[in-house]
């Protein structure tokens, strides 16, 4: 950007994890940024949800692609990804019921034997 753009006030539409970006961008290039949102709270489709109680970090395999850059993103703001993020294995209840209901099945439904995995009906 140039001098004259560097002066502009510049609207962004839209809180979610790309509209914030770009205004982080714009305002680290010296933008003046007004960032308007509809919802009532930021994050777009990945943004904290209250489940039953619990609060429940909602879409964030919306970012998968962009992981790398969604942590650079976080750095730059001045967020710790390790102090914020919890991080778990991936699972599923119903894989995990399935495979202690049928332990000599793998998790997609094949029959396991000496490692070698076969379809059953």
């Amino acid at each position: 950007m140039n001098a004259t753009s560097a002066r502009r006030s510049i609207a962004v539409i839209g809180a979610g994890w790309a509209g914030c970006a770009a205004a982080v961008e714009l305002a680290r290039r010296g933008c003046a940024v007004h960032v308007y949102e509809a919802a009532r709270i930021a994050g777009g489709r990945a943004r904290r949800i209250d489940l039953h109680g619990h609060a429940v970090d909602n879409g964030q395999h919306i970012l998968l692609g962009a992981y790398r850059d969604t942590l650079h993103l976080m750095h730059q703001v001045g967020l710790e990804p390790a102090s914020l993020l919890l991080r778990l294995p991936l699972r599923s209840q119903a894989v995990t019921q399935h495979v202690q209901e049928h332990p000599r099945r793998g998790a997609l439904g094949r029959r396991v034997e000496r490692g070698n995995a076969q379809r059953t009906p």
